[in-house]
């Protein structure tokens, strides 16, 4: 799947995120409150035309081998590249997790019923394993959908993913989740 998403063709990269960011602005739980957005890398889906219009956003940053919090972002901030080459806030408050409503989450692959694997860090999962967590939204371009993913009982499950085709929601969490 990462070989996949890296062979897109700049257009279709430019088309997906402009696609995908157009349904993020579509619904109006994504537009209010404090949103962790990431900053894209090996091909995953570029959010920074989002990151650069919505007025709080909180970014990753890696701060050891097995943790991640998230800082406040706002466009010109000055960002630094981690260990794995990704763009972090150097600067920033930190925002507690329970301050977040959204976690755009970036993703290599995932299923129609809410599991995801990420890079295999296993940070968001270790970040939001506790009971209280804001709406976990993974952000991925449609080919990376697939019938089944493997899962472990610590993976936090996703409410919803959004691709250049829309949203799709889960109900994991007992109610029908509609993001808008």
């Amino acid at each position: 799947m990462r070989k996949r998403r890296r062979a897109l063709a700049a257009h279709e990269q430019s088309g997906h995120a402009r696609a995908t960011c157009r349904h993020l602005f579509s619904s109006a739980v994504v537009l209010r409150g404090c949103v962790a957005a990431y900053s894209a890398t090996d091909g995953e889906l570029n959010l920074w035309p989002f990151i650069a219009r919505h007025p709080r956003i909180a970014l990753p940053v890696i701060e050891s081998r097995h943790r991640m919090t998230f800082r406040r972002y706002r466009l010109g901030d000055p960002l630094r590249r981690n260990r794995f080459g990704i763009a972090e806030p150097v600067l920033g408050r930190g925002v507690p997790a329970i301050a977040l409503s959204v976690v755009l989450m970036p993703l290599v692959a995932f299923t129609a019923d809410g599991w995801r694997i990420g890079m295999g860090g296993g940070f968001y999962d270790r970040h939001f394993a506790g009971a209280q967590r804001p709406l976990m939204v993974g952000v991925a371009h449609e080919f990376q959908l697939l019938r089944d993913v493997p899962h472990r009982d610590w993976d936090v499950p996703m409410d919803a993913a959004v691709t250049e085709l829309g949203w799709r929601y889960f109900t994991r969490r007992g109610a029908a989740l509609r993001l808008y």
